[in-house]
């Protein structure tokens, strides 16, 4: 996965992976490696898809497309990398967990808008937000089960349809304080729902795990609706990622550690440059001359 980032025109933190991560204004950090060099420490394991879709690998979850609930799959773990394959196709691709505390930090004091993904567990749940758009599909799979899984579905998908409108009613009024009154009711709601579903029976086999992880991250479903900057989702930072995975996809990656770093600051140059309304073209010449000049790199600013 590409690890990459920007900051946005009015200096608050974005995030810019797969996942997405935080980190500080004006700056444009290196990526992790695409490609599997011949050094590179590499093993296999063999698992089978845990009833949320999840597999397990070193104490941490990854996820797979729901419809392998159940199979076996055989996962590729290397130094920066988690892979997943199911009859010899890769089907998902995550960053290895070491990577998020490597690219934030111990102490963040920042708030990152992200998925579930355990990497982000060691972060104070209060300095997060947890994307919707996430949690949205998340209520979708479970809403095709059968049983108390569907109806749990059913009703967790209502309470984010309900929050999104909520949501949207505040971009238009920016009344904050109505905001906070219509989700008090739905976090009521949620409440009730997630902590029925986390007790242990045969009922809840296949959405208690799911309704025990959300209630481990309460606070961090609600950041939103108290910090100004915060949006409960991450499809900003996502957007923003699209054009890389795009390129990556065709240009099949990089060949070398040079070409790698140097692919990696020109993306996160680019994204920067287009949030804070900069010519990159204009960046990029005024970073070749200082070069020429022997003067230091001019930042981004």
């Amino acid at each position: 996965a590409w690890w990459w980032a920007g900051a946005s025109a009015n200096g608050r933190h974005r995030a810019w992976p797969s996942h997405s991560l935080a980190v500080p204004a004006c700056s444009a950090t290196a990526g992790a490696s695409t490609r599997h060099t011949p050094t590179s420490r590499t093993r296999w394991k063999r698992c089978r898809v845990a009833p949320d879709y999840h597999v397990e690998i070193d104490g941490h979850w990854y996820s797979t497309p729901y419809r392998l609930i159940r199979e076996l799959v055989d996962v590729r773990i290397a130094d920066k990398t988690v892979e997943i394959f199911h009859k010899g196709q890769r089907v998902a691709s995550h960053r290895h967990a070491a990577e998020a505390q490597t690219m934030l930090g111990e102490r963040y004091d920042g708030i990152v808008c992200s998925d579930r993904w355990a990497a982000y567990d060691y972060l104070d749940p209060t300095r997060r937000q947890i994307c919707w758009a996430h949690l949205l599909r998340d209520f979708t799979a479970h809403s095709e089960g059968m049983g108390e899984q569907e109806d749990f579905g059913s009703a967790g998908l209502a309470v984010a349809h309900d929050l999104f409108e909520a949501w949207q009613q505040f971009q238009q009024d920016g009344d904050r304080a109505a905001l906070q009154t219509r989700i008090a009711l739905l976090q009521a709601k949620l409440r009730a729902e997630l902590e029925r579903a986390s007790r242990k029976s045969t009922k809840t086999k296949y959405h208690r795990q799911f309704a025990r992880n959300l209630l481990k991250r309460w606070p961090a479903l609600w950041t939103f609706t108290h910090t100004d900057g915060v949006e409960p989702t991450n499809n900003h930072a996502e957007r923003g990622l699209r054009g890389a995975v795009i390129y990556r996809k065709l240009s099949l990656g990089t060949q070398s550690e040079r070409g790698e770093r140097s692919l990696e600051r020109l993306l996160s140059a680019s994204i920067t440059c287009r949030l804070r309304k900069q010519s990159l073209f204009a960046y990029l010449t005024q970073v070749i001359t200082a070069h020429a000049r022997g003067d230091p790199i001019p930042a981004l600013r």
